[in-house]
């Protein structure tokens, strides 16, 4: 409740003229985030492999696209 648990995993900061949305994967291991611009005309996918980023924080989010096109996000789908 106080916040205490909370750890900071990335460097990244939104700006005002961002919007962020993250989806978990299932296996609970992975965010994937979505950074748009808020005209909603871009946006650019990462992905957050969260026990390394807890284990080593000099590990960042791998930027997954980087073409400036419009993304809606991504739909995780089980690996048999």
């Amino acid at each position: 409740a106080n916040g205490s648990e909370f750890k900071q995993l990335t460097d990244f900061s939104i700006t005002d003229q961002q919007i962020a949305t993250g989806s978990w994967s299932p296996d609970g291991k992975y965010i994937l985030v979505r950074i748009e611009n808020w005209e909603g005309t871009s946006a650019e996918l990462y992905l957050l492999d969260i026990q390394k980023m807890l284990n080593d924080p000099s590990v960042q989010p791998v930027q997954l696209t980087t073409d400036g096109a419009w993304k809606y996000g991504a739909v995780w789908q089980p690996v048999p």
